[in-house]
């Protein structure tokens, strides 16, 4: 179960903190492998990177081919 996508505040904190610090990632969390679930009715998260665990590192995404590693994103560097 996806519970960031049950919850009605979610994409108000994901703005707001947008707004505030210009900086918002989403951390995908599930209980089981998603599989082919998607974000279908949360078309907030399209708006923001996401990130993803690699081997050893965190790595956050703009889009499957534009990433750069957590620790670079949150000195500033973009995907």
């Amino acid at each position: 179960m996806l519970f960031f996508l049950l919850s009605r505040w979610m994409p108000w904190e994901a703005g707001y903190f947008d707004a505030l610090k210009g900086r918002v990632a989403i951390l995908p969390i599930f209980e089981t492998d998603p599989g082919n679930e998607s974000y279908t009715g949360q078309e907030y998260l399209g708006l923001y990177p996401y990130i993803v665990r690699g081997t050893r590192l965190l790595w956050v995404h703009s889009s499957a081919s534009s990433y750069v590693e957590v620790s670079e994103w949150l000195n500033g560097k973009n995907p």
